[in-house]
C-alpha cells in the first residue's frame, strides 16, 4: 500500500506489479503522469520502477508521500493568438482571421525592427545631452595655461 496526500486528501493506494506508483497516483486523482510530482521525505522521485520500490518501501515505514500536480480538469488550455479566437466566429470568422494574423506578423516585425533604432536614438540623445552639459563644469583635471614663455632649443 502506497501512503499519499494530495490536497486534503488521505489514501492508501494498492499498487500492483505491473504498474509504478506514478501510473497509480495518475488513475486515483486524475493528474497528467507528465504534470505530477511525488515527494517523500524532502526527495522527489522521477517515473521509474526503483522509485516506486522506494516509496513503497517508506509507506511501509510510516512516511506519506506528497502528490504536487494539476487535475487535467484543472488545466489551462494551450494560449491561442488573435487569429485563432477569431476563426471560431462563424460566417465571416475565417477571412478576419487571416487578416488578423497578417496584421499579427506585419505589427510583430515593426516592433522588433523599430524599438531597437528607438533605443540607440534615445541613448545618442542622452548621451549628447550628458556630453553639452559636462563641457560646462570646469574639470580639475585641466591645468591653466603656462605663462612662461617656451625655451628656446638648443642647436
Amino acid at each position: 500500500m502506497l501512503l499519499v496526500k494530495f490536497g486534503r486528501i488521505v489514501d492508501a493506494l494498492p499498487v500492483a506489479a505491473n504498474e509504478t506508483a506514478h501510473q497509480v497516483v495518475a488513475r486515483r486523482f486524475d493528474v497528467p503522469v507528465a504534470r505530477l510530482s511525488l515527494i517523500c521525505r524532502g526527495r522527489k522521485f522521477p517515473h521509474s520502477w526503483d522509485s516506486t520500490r522506494t516509496l513503497l518501501a517508506e509507506s511501509a515505514l510510516g512516511h506519506h508521500t506528497l502528490v504536487i500536480g494539476t487535475r487535467a480538469s484543472e488545466q489551462l488550455d494551450v494560449p491561442r493568438g488573435v487569429s485563432a479566437v477569431l476563426a471560431r466566429v462563424p460566417i465571416v470568422g475565417a477571412r478576419v482571421a487571416v487578416l488578423a494574423a497578417w496584421c499579427e506578423r506585419v505589427l510583430r516585425g515593426a516592433w522588433r525592427a523599430l524599438v531597437p533604432r528607438i533605443v540607440g536614438a534615445l541613448t545618442d540623445t542622452v548621451h549628447f545631452v550628458a556630453f553639452f552639459l559636462g563641457s560646462f563644469v570646469p574639470s580639475s583635471s585641466r591645468r591653466p595655461p603656462s605663462r612662461r614663455p617656451p625655451r628656446p632649443h638648443a642647436d
